[in-house]
């Protein structure tokens, strides 16, 4: 029952705030953010614990991938599956590869390049997809591809994730070893 009452606590928050940034002008996103501040533990305090915290972002990532599941059918998907792969793919990898090098050359640990890299390369679903919404762009050309390239975003960071955590366990030697051989070349 308490998290019923949190939810209905948040949500009117969140209707308040939301009517406030509309009338001036403001993006809804930044509505919602400062939402979160107010209710959470380092604004009001309204809403403390962690575990109850872990609920309801895991609450608002249900709701996000139903809305992007709402607004996507089967058919788009599959219309703009190249651009998915290919438009998402090149700017996933290409991404993660120059930041990677970058920190290589830093002097950070392999695996810690890689991670960093694989954090530079994915955006926020949740926010672009608003920006998209609130901007009436998300049935643009410009809006398509962006989504395209995030839904791959969100795709792809399920296998990096097992991949960092496995980098994360294993030796930087061969990582280290193969990037004083590309230093060399």
């Amino acid at each position: 029952m308490q998290l019923l009452a949190e939810l209905t606590l948040i949500f009117s928050i969140a209707a308040f705030i939301l009517y406030i940034s509309a009338r001036l002008k403001a993006p809804s996103i930044i509505g919602l953010i400062f939402s979160g501040l107010i209710v959470g533990p380092y604004g009001l305090g309204l809403i403390q614990s962690d575990a109850d915290i872990q609920v309801l972002a895991e609450i608002g990532i249900l709701l996000l991938l139903f809305t992007i599941g709402v607004e996507f059918s089967v058919e788009k998907l599959s219309k703009n599956l190249r651009w998915i792969i290919l438009g998402g793919g090149v700017q996933f990898f290409l991404t993660a590869g120059i930041v990677s090098l970058g920190a290589l050359w830093l002097g950070l640990p392999g695996a810690q390049s890689i991670f960093i890299g694989c954090l530079f390369a994915v955006s926020s679903t949740a926010i672009v997809l608003h920006i998209y919404r609130d901007k009436g762009q998300l049935d643009t050309p410009a809006g398509r591809s962006g989504l395209a390239i995030l839904i791959f975003q969100d795709i792809i960071i399920i296998p990096v994730m097992l991949a960092v955590t496995y980098l994360a366990a294993s030796s930087d030697d061969n990582l280290d070893a193969v990037w004083k051989l590309l230093k060399g070349a």
